[in-house]
């Protein structure tokens, strides 16, 4: 099984936190105790004007551009490694941001039938490495076979090059695998084109009134029988 992330484990809007820019400042200034306060300010506010690249599917190299925004700060990139930097500024989801209801019963469900599950998901920032500390801070690091974001693969969904990685992850073939997702054009059409089982969750909104998937749930906890039948 293919899981998403946003909208379908975590909302897909992240949790304010008024003191989340004072501690991206802080763990910035970490890797670097002589940069300026106010400089580490400015570049968290750069960084967190980030947008997708365009068009949706379109290539991600986010240590380039994160490159791009050091120099337009003044900063060397020798001195403030890229990978260093936008992990810094991805907080941790524990106690900021809490899963979705349903969500961890359902990975614990899915791992319980002996699925190997990978999450495949589109990120700004977010790494596969900043991931794996989030599912093992929700005690679900030991359900997933491995994560793959935009940022790792180079790709954002739905490009079939972050599918292709996400599969070769799981080692299950396509006709053999499920997409569970919340995104019609990101996760669902291009699981089908792939040969995917799909299945489309709306927790976070109400069903479509049409969908292409296989399945439609209003509830994660749902998912797993839907599975088992498909």
């Amino acid at each position: 099984v293919l899981l998403d992330v946003g909208g379908t484990l975590w909302p897909d809007r992240w949790t304010e936190n008024p003191g989340g820019r004072t501690e991206k400042v802080g763990r910035l200034r970490a890797l670097d105790p002589t940069l300026d306060e106010n400089l580490a300010a400015e570049l968290v506010d750069a960084l967190a004007q980030l947008g997708a690249p365009e068009p949706a599917g379109a290539a991600q190299d986010t240590n380039e551009t994160i490159t791009a925004v050091l120099q337009d700060h003044g900063l060397d990139a020798r001195r403030l490694d890229p990978v260093a930097v936008r992990r810094a500024v991805s907080l941790p989801f524990h106690g900021r941001h809490p899963l979705l209801p349903g969500a961890a019963t359902m990975v614990q469900k899915l791992n319980a039938d002996g699925l190997r599950l990978t999450v495949i998901s589109n990120t700004i920032l977010r790494d596969a490495y900043s991931y794996w500390a989030d599912f093992a801070a929700a005690g679900l690091d030991t359900c997933l076979a491995g994560i793959i974001t935009s940022v790792d693969a180079g790709w954002r969904k739905p490009h079939r090059a972050i599918f292709d990685a996400a599969l070769g992850v799981s080692g299950v073939p396509a006709s053999r695998t499920a997409m569970v997702g919340n995104s019609e054009t990101s996760d669902i059409l291009p699981a089908l084109d792939l040969g995917l089982t799909a299945v489309l969750v709306a927790i976070e909104g109400p069903p479509p009134i049409y969908s292409s998937a296989d399945a439609v749930v209003t509830s994660l906890e749902d998912v797993p029988a839907v599975l088992r039948v498909s």
